[in-house]
C-alpha cells in the first residue's frame, strides 16, 4: 500500500506566490514610509462612492432630456428585440410541425446592457483623453502635493 501524497496544483502554487510577493511589496512600502503609494490604490478602489455622492447632489438634470433618453433606450430595446427575434426565427432549421425557437427578452436585455456599457466606456475614454490633453497643454505647472505628511481623510482628497 502506497502512502498518499498530496500535491498542490500549479494554480494554487501561483496564487500563493503572488500573495507572498504582494505582501512583501506592501511591507516594503509601509516600512519605507511611502503611505501615498498605498493611499492611491485605496482611493481609486474605494474613494469613488464619496465622489459620486458629492456629484449627485450637484446634478440638475433637464426633465425633457431624461424623458428623451428613457424613450430612446426603450425604442432601441424594443427594436433590437423585434429585429433579433426575426433574424433568430429566419435562421431556424427545425423541421415544420415542431416548436419554433424563440428569442428571449433576457438576451435582448443582455445585448442592450452591453451596448450601454460600451457607450459609457466610450464616453469615459473620450473624457479621459480630453482631460489629459488639457493638462498636458496647460501653461500652468501641475499643483504640488497638499498632503504635507499629514494623513487626509478619503473624502477631502477627492
Amino acid at each position: 500500500m502506497e502512502p498518499e501524497t498530496s500535491s498542490l496544483s500549479q494554480r494554487q502554487i501561483l496564487v500563493a506566490m503572488l500573495c507572498i510577493v504582494v505582501l512583501c511589496i506592501l511591507c516594503i512600502l509601509v516600512g519605507c514610509g511611502s503611505q501615498a503609494l498605498l493611499r492611491i490604490p485605496l482611493l481609486v478602489a474605494f474613494g469613488w462612492p464619496w465622489y459620486v455622492s458629492r456629484s449627485i447632489r450637484q446634478l440638475d438634470p433637464d426633465p425633457w432630456a431624461v424623458i428623451s433618453g428613457v424613450v430612446c433606450l426603450a425604442a432601441v430595446t424594443v427594436g433590437m428585440h423585434l429585429f433579433s427575434r426575426w433574424i433568430y426565427a429566419a435562421t431556424d432549421a427545425t423541421p415544420e410541425g415542431t416548436a419554433r425557437r424563440r428569442w428571449p427578452w433576457k438576451w435582448t436585455g443582455q445585448l442592450v446592457g452591453l451596448l450601454v456599457l460600451m457607450f459609457l466606456a466610450g464616453v469615459a475614454f473620450t473624457g479621459l483623453v480630453q482631460q489629459s490633453i488639457w493638462v498636458i497643454r496647460s501653461p500652468n505647472p501641475l499643483p504640488g502635493s497638499n498632503w504635507q505628511g499629514k494623513s487626509p481623510s478619503i473624502g477631502s482628497s477627492l
